[in-house]
């Protein structure tokens, strides 16, 4: 196999370059919105409220917590966050303006929001 490769270099023969596949445009990211039978849209229909209800937390974040399972329940539009890091705010920033709701928001964004709440209170 040595061989035929230096044979190949050898005779001037040049092979052509290795083009990486080209990375844009990317697709869409994933959302709960990508349909019923999805695991984003499981996610955050039954997963993070379950979360919420079958642990027991302090009493404020407990309520932050409950307050979160209604607005997902309701489709309400994502609310600001108490006390954001710089890189939550930014990240979240563009999804505030357009009124994305649990759902219509990117799943890396909506799913790990409840990180953000528990960053805040100390239990992550």
């Amino acid at each position: 196999m040595f061989s035929s490769a230096l044979t190949l270099f050898t005779s001037g023969l040049v092979m052509p370059a290795c083009k990486p596949p080209s990375l844009s445009p990317l697709p869409r990211p994933l959302a709960a919105s990508d349909g019923v039978h999805t695991f984003t849209f499981d996610s955050v229909q039954r997963r993070l409220p379950l979360i919420i209800d079958k642990n027991e937390y302090g009493e404020t974040l407990q309520a932050d917590l409950r307050a979160l399972a209604a607005e997902i329940a309701a489709g309400a539009p994502l609310k600001p966050l108490i006390a954001p890091s710089a890189e939550w705010e930014s990240a979240l920033a563009p999804h505030l303006e357009a009124g994305d709701t649990w759902f219509s928001a990117p799943w890396c964004r909506s799913g790990n929001r409840i990180t953000a709440i528990f960053d805040r209170e100390g239990h992550a």
